[in-house]
Parts: C-alpha cells; structure tokens; sequence
C-alpha cells in the first residue's frame, strides 16, 4: 500500500470512528481531531508519486507505467522517461535507464513528443465552495444583468414552487447601469427563494421571498459588522452584506451531507482536470471535513488521486 492510500484508509476509519454512535462524547471528540489530521494529510498530499525522503530506498518494482518519448519536467531540469508503480514515481531518468527498469507487459506510454509536467499545486482553494456552485444556479462571473436574469428564470422553470434557488456568481461592475432589487428577481422567479452570491461570496442578492422567510423588513436593523441596503423608502433592496447574509444563510435549508459529498467530488474533478493534484484548502469547516471523510471511503472518487 503507498503512502497516499495508507492514509487514505486512515481517514476512511477515522470517518466511521467519527459517526459512530456507540463512542462517547470525549472519545468522539479524539477520534474527530484524529480524523481531522488524517483528512489534512489526504487533501494536501502532493503528487501521488511522491515519495517520503525518510523511506529506506525500496527493492526494485515492477512498474505499471512507463512515460517514453516526451519532455519531463523536474525540480532539476528535464527527463526523458517515468516509471510508476501503483501509483507512485519510481524512476526519472533517460529512456535507456528508465526502460532497465521492471515492468509489466503493456506498461508503454508513447507520450508522442508532449510534456509531462509535476502535478499543480493550489495553496488557497475553497473545493466544497466552488463544487456547490458547480451544481447552483450557475452564470459565468462578469454576466451582464439580462445573462442573470434569464438564468435565473431557467432554474425557476426547473425548480418545485418553493424551492430555493442559490446561485452565482455576480459582479456589480458588470451589471451594466441596472442596480441589484429584490423586484428584478421578484419578475424572473416569483414563485421561489432566490439568493445569489457575489463574486466576493460576501454579498447576497436575494428575492422578496428570501427577504419575507428570513422576515427582513424595513425595520431590521444592520447585524453588527453587516449592512443590508436600502431604497429611498427604506426597505430592503435585497442586497445583503458581510455578515447580514447570514440572516438569509441561517434560515435557508440546509445543504445535506450527500450534496456535499457529491459537490466535493465534483471539485476534485474538476482540478484534476487541469492538472491541480494537491490542495491546502483554506477554510476546513465541519461540512468539508465531513465531505472529505466521505470521498475518502469511496476509492474510485477523484480525491483518491489528490
């Protein structure tokens, strides 16, 4: 077992150790900060190929892999070839030294001339964040207003009456000459909670109906450290700011623990498709430990390669 997967099914015992009912309160507790190191380390693992300088130099493998005729990139210069067992690099070196090496029948890559290059690292990333907004209601970061608008009657038409509607993510600079109102949204989803993240994920652009179930109304003062923006009459435009969205956030249903899941897998997917294979995540809350935990008991989930 390498070193990625050990510590993979670590977290994956220390997720059920978590969630099992039968511990007490204070062993809970140990298992948890337990589990939270265990997730850390399978999150910010580098390259699957990496290998722990402290390891005695391992009796040579069989590889599964062999990389041929490309560029390597390396914290030396170049390479010609890669050798890889079980997920994990095993020789760097010329063709003619890299091809001395043991390996299984079909292990060729013929690379054809490209580059292969060490994994990238993201040391400020927010995963379940942007999974969730993955499967929101989604418009591209600069939309004009009448991009927004008409998204959000797509997912309006889609959704039960009375379903929320979270989305994003919104700039007002690109809005046009039009200012976020609770109304705009009011004409596109009458019949549904609306809330809209900014850029920034510090302002909230909300419906009537989100305004009403979080019962804002004009004489809602500003939470401390939080503005909610009004007209001229001084009611609520709908726009929420700093810590007034969570007058919204709080009240709105909360996102399950296989949304989440689903949401963090789709964001190891993602980065591995652009060649991100390790992460610090900046925020470690309790719903992306949970969701790390999670993916960590599921070997063919994205997270197994991060």
């Amino acid at each position: 077992m390498s070193f990625p997967q050990a510590v993979q099914h670590f977290a994956c015992l220390c997720g059920s150790l978590v969630r099992a009912p039968l511990l007490s309160e204070s062993h809970q507790r140990s298992a948890r900060g337990i589990g939270t190191v265990a997730a850390l380390l399978a999150a910010s693992c580098a390259l699957p190929g990496s290998v722990q300088a402290s390891s005695p130099a391992p009796d040579p493998q069989e590889a599964d892999l062999v990389f041929i005729n490309g560029t390597v990139l390396t914290p030396d210069g170049t390479a010609e070839a890669v050798a890889v067992h079980n997920g994990v690099i095993i020789a760097v070196g010329s063709e003619e030294e890299v091809l001395t090496h043991p390996h299984a029948p079909g292990a060729i890559v013929d690379m054809g001339g490209a580059t292969l290059m060490p994994g990238l690292h993201d040391l400020h990333i927010h995963p379940l964040m942007g999974g969730l907004s993955l499967m929101s209601c989604r418009f591209e970061q600069g939309s004009p207003m009448d991009v927004v608008l008409s998204t959000v009657a797509t997912c309006a038409s889609e959704a039960e009456p009375g379903d929320w509607i979270r989305g994003g993510q919104w700039i007002a600079a690109a809005l046009g000459d039009v200012t976020p109102d609770r109304r705009l949204l009011d004409q596109v989803a009458p019949d549904n909670p609306v809330m809209l993240n900014d850029m920034s994920m510090h302002t909230l652009w909300v419906n009537s109906a989100a305004l009403a179930a979080a019962g804002i109304t004009a004489d809602t003062p500003d939470p401390a450290g939080g503005l909610i923006e009004r007209d001229a009459e001084g009611e609520p435009t709908g726009v929420l700011r700093e810590t007034a969205t969570t007058l919204v956030e709080r009240i709105a249903p909360p996102i399950t623990r296989e949304i989440n899941a689903e949401a963090m897998d789709n964001a190891m997917t993602l980065l591995l498709s652009y060649g991100v294979t390790s992460i610090t995540d900046a925020v470690v809350a309790p719903d992306s430990l949970q969701a790390y935990l999670d993916l960590a008991c599921s070997p063919s989930a994205p997270m197994a390669q991060i």
